[in-house]
Order: C-alpha cells, then sequence, then structure tokens
C-alpha cells in the first residue's frame, strides 16, 4: 500500500532515475515505475537542448 508520504515523494522528484526512487522508498522499480504511470507522473525534460550537449553532438555528429 502506497502511503501519501510515498506519492508525494514521486510528485516531489519527478526527475529522480527510477532505481534511485526505488531505494528511498524501499521498493521494486516495477512497483516505482507502475505507480508513476498510473500517476501520470513523467520525467521533466527541457524540450531543448543544453549547450553541453549540443557541444557533445556536434562534436560527435558535426554541423549538417
Amino acid at each position: 500500500m502506497w502511503s501519501e508520504k510515498d506519492i508525494q515523494f514521486l510528485y516531489d522528484n519527478p526527475n529522480m532515475s527510477l532505481i534511485d526512487l526505488a531505494k528511498c522508498l524501499k521498493r521494486t522499480v516495477s512497483s516505482v515505475r507502475g505507480k508513476r504511470s498510473k500517476l501520470q507522473i513523467s520525467t521533466v525534460r527541457n524540450k531543448y537542448w543544453t549547450r553541453d550537449e549540443r557541444h557533445i553532438l556536434q562534436l560527435n555528429y558535426g554541423k549538417e
């Protein structure tokens, strides 16, 4: 059974990896994945590449 505290922890940490969430909550990764999916909590991701990410892409793939 999921406590309100555990559910709030999921909402408060949307970018934490499933493995880390599972360790903190003392649950399995699949349990955490399922609960996040049910609650529609997804990783927050900026839709733009960071400067460092762009640099890595340019080094590895060049400009086209």
